[in-house]
């Protein structure tokens, strides 16, 4: 199985906050992690907002920082193509999803013909479209 991470799962593996045990133990479970290559720079976003509002320390961020990078190359990292894009737009236009859900998304379905994959999340909409799109959403409880 394939458990492809959004952003705020990514984060999860991470960073102790609710969902957190969800997504380690479906990463331990998982033959294989993949994530949209944008979820680099938006995970990166996103310790970095935590550093900045004093949910991480310096030395802490800075741990996850090189966490993030050592995990990232056991990623498999689905590239935005122009097909995953123009996907992304229809998705966008669709399920009204922002345009890095859409993204996101767009990346899941990239790789739904190829292997069992599994979609985890915990964005709401972004749940609904996925499911809406026949994804296996990771369950979130």
């Amino acid at each position: 199985m394939t458990l492809y991470l959004d952003t705020s799962a990514l984060v999860k593996l991470l960073v102790a906050e609710d969902g957190s045990g969800v997504v380690r133990s479906a990463a331990g479970a998982a033959g294989e992690l993949a994530a949209s290559h944008i979820a680099y720079v938006e995970t990166h976003s996103a310790l970095a907002r935590m550093r900045a509002g004093d949910r991480l320390t310096r030395r802490v961020h800075a741990a996850q920082a090189e966490a993030f990078r050592r995990l990232w190359s056991d990623v498999a990292v689905v590239p935005v193509t122009d097909d995953v894009v123009e996907r992304a737009a229809r998705l966008a236009e669709r399920h009204l999803l922002r345009g890095y859900d859409a993204l996101q998304l767009s990346s899941a379905l990239e790789l739904r013909d190829a292997s069992d994959v599994r979609f985890a999340s915990w964005d709401d909409r972004l749940n609904v479209a996925a499911a809406r799109e026949r994804l296996t959403l990771l369950p979130l409880d």
